[in-house]
């Protein structure tokens, strides 16, 4: 009897494991990483530079200046403070009459790089105004003409620069009159003429981005001794830039000798285009594929660069960009290498328009045991049969195994995908990528 109740026991038991310890079916699915896309818009940079002004005051020191008294000469010093800080500017204060200190002038200025044999000042200077000296003839423009031919081996007058003449005189030039029978008459056609050719001439040889000449000058007989300066208001006009009557000339009877509103309002900073021969991509240093460079101009309009314009390479590095005024501007990242047809120049811009490269994927892998009978994979929503050539196989059990292959199966290293777990190997047609779903259906294999 005991022996039987043993035997009925052992059977139960027997029972009871075998349904308890038989899995359950289960199903495993992995979404392979979507393809991302991304675009970039930057410009081309630029900087500005002070532009290069020079400029000439001429201050009368004939016998009759000294009817220009010191509040009069005050106002003329504190003309030169409404120079606009945003010029590279040179002011030198030379005397109409010379008396022999052409070789030491006075300077103020605000970059004195390249200047000598001149006395650089400040606004305090308080040798401005030279003693009264020479005749009451005056040859102002000749004066002005001589003192910039004679200042520009020493560096104070610039090729290239904004070249400003201000003559500053009670009187008016009488070397521009016409004179017949010992009788002289103000000229305003062939003598006057030949003074704005010879200002000219002195122009084309500084290649001066402009040459003005500003007359402070009495417009009418306001004090005793003073006359009106017909002809250095003729010689404002005619270098003005708007060639108007009264044009850069300025009342030396009044108060107020803003000489530089306007020369401040028509000269401004340069800009300098910066040119590019390289231009950063990405910052991430993740795998990308370049997919479209365009050109967009400042109008807005853009233009696709074709595949000889320009290399990519797939490489993280620190670069310089900037190929010109200077090279610089370095950047880390990735970057494309434009050939000199394609160099990016200021104000223009790049679209750039990368993705992330289409990954494979040649494995499913689920983390217990299956009975392989019953295996149901699918991929793309589709099942898919065992089959050594467009279809699965099951590998068993695999630790830190790469399941990243190439498009045609052969194992990719370049940026691995390592998992451990029980591997099925897709095969052909059934390898799935970017963005694309597997799914396993499985019963596990009893413990």
């Amino acid at each position: 009897m005991k022996t039987l109740i043993l035997a009925l026991a052992l059977l139960l038991v027997g029972a009871c494991t075998k349904e308890e310890f038989v899995g359950s079916p289960r199903s495993e699915s992995f979404v392979a990483n979507p393809i991302e896309v991304f675009q970039n818009l930057t410009c081309a940079n630029s900087s500005t530079v002070k532009p290069p002004v020079d400029i000439l005051y001429v201050v009368d020191n004939s016998m009759s200046s000294t009817y220009i008294g010191p509040i009069v000469k005050e106002q003329i010093r504190q003309t030169v403070q409404n120079i606009s800080q945003e010029f590279d500017y040179r002011v030198v204060v030379a005397p109409l009459f010379s008396n022999g200190t052409d070789n030491y002038l006075p300077v103020i200025t605000n970059n004195a790089n390249g200047i000598t044999h001149l006395n650089i000042v400040n606004l305090e200077y308080s040798n401005f105004f030279t003693a009264p000296s020479g005749s009451n003839a005056e040859k102002g423009f000749e004066r002005a003409r001589t003192l910039i031919s004679n200042n520009r081996a020493n560096g104070m007058f610039r090729n290239g620069a904004h070249t400003l003449i201000v003559m500053a005189s009670n009187g008016d030039d009488t070397d521009s009159l016409y004179c017949f029978n010992g009788q002289c008459f103000p000229d305003t056609n062939q003598n006057m003429q030949q003074q704005v050719d010879a200002f000219n001439s002195i122009k084309t040889s500084l290649s001066a981005q402009q040459l003005r000449f500003f007359s402070l000058v009495p417009f009418s007989g306001c004090q005793s001794g003073w006359v009106r300066g017909d002809r250095y208001i003729e010689m404002s006009k005619r270098l003005s830039s708007s060639g108007a009557n009264g044009a850069d000339a300025y009342d030396l009877c009044s108060s107020n000798y803003n000489l530089y509103a306007g020369v401040n309002q028509s000269i401004r900073q340069q800009i300098v285009p910066h040119v590019y021969n390289r231009w950063l991509v990405t910052t991430n240093n993740i795998p990308v594929e370049l997919m479209s460079v365009h050109r967009l101009n400042s109008s807005g309009q853009a233009t696709e660069l074709t595949s000889s314009q320009y290399s990519f390479s797939d490489t993280f590095t620190t670069q310089n960009t900037r190929i010109q005024p200077t090279i610089g501007e370095p950047q880390t990242g990735k970057f494309i290498t434009l050939q000199p047809s394609a160099y990016l120049t200021y104000p223009d811009c790049l679209v750039v328009k990368t993705r992330t490269p289409t990954e494979y994927y040649g494995f499913a892998v689920v983390p217990t045991a299956p009975r392989p009978e019953t295996l149901v994979v699918r991929v793309r929503g589709s099942n898919v049969s065992q089959s050594t050539s467009n279809g699965w196989e099951y590998l068993g059990y695999r630790e830190n195994q790469n399941i990243k292959v190439n498009a045609n199966g052969t194992t990719n290293n370049t940026n691995p995908l390592n998992r451990t777990g029980y591997f099925i190997k897709l095969n052909g047609s059934a390898i799935y990528s970017s963005g694309e779903t597997i799914e396993v259906f499985y019963t596990p294999a009893p413990i």
